[in-house]
């Protein structure tokens, strides 16, 4: 997936964020952890909260549904928040948050 980022000239999310535009991005992203991860269910939409960026106004979030992470150690991984390793697609924007939807987590 990384080479086929770099082909593709898909950009970092910290260039995104100071660029203002693009669909996809691939970055190491820190996550806050998310405590709800195990309180929803699987049809349910939670919304992971990356740390702020420094030099950007911009808030993300990334919205995915709880049945789509299928890996119980990522699961544990994101109740407890870190690095993760995020490929995502443009959703929307609401006032200075942008929304993706992630496409692949590690």
């Amino acid at each position: 997936m990384i080479e086929f980022c770099r082909v593709n000239e898909i950009k970092t999310l910290e260039e995104i964020l100071l660029e203002k535009r693009c669909r996809l991005f691939c970055s190491i992203v820190k996550l806050k952890p998310c405590q709800k991860i195990y309180e929803k269910g699987e049809n349910d939409r939670i919304v992971l909260e990356p740390e702020a960026f420094e030099g950007s106004e911009l808030t993300l979030e990334l919205h995915i549904t709880v049945g789509r992470i299928t890996a119980s150690t990522l699961k544990a991984e994101l109740e407890r928040g870190g690095n993760f390793a995020v490929i995502a697609e443009y959703f929307a924007s609401k006032d200075n948050k942008l929304i993706f939807h992630p496409i692949l987590f590690c």
